[in-house]
């Protein structure tokens, strides 16, 4: 996960990373966290976060984007 400063695209925070997450089928969601994070204030950030899921020999991969923000 990392903060981006949407104006300059710069990564300000991060990245944090979480390893060892398991899933099962009674356990389907794991949080990580949390994490901290100083930016300039006045200014417009987004948070990406990035995943990998490795499963029997098979990898997925996906990154999304958080809704701007002002802080």
């Amino acid at each position: 996960m990392t903060l981006q400063d949407t104006t300059t695209g710069r990564t300000v925070a991060g990245p944090a990373t979480c390893d060892n997450l398991n899933f099962t089928r009674q356990s389907y969601t794991r949080d990580c966290g949390p994490g901290g994070a100083s930016p300039r204030r006045g200014r417009s950030y987004t948070v990406v976060m990035s995943y990998r899921y490795s499963r029997d020999g098979r990898t997925t991969s996906s990154t999304t984007r958080g809704r701007p923000f002002t802080w």
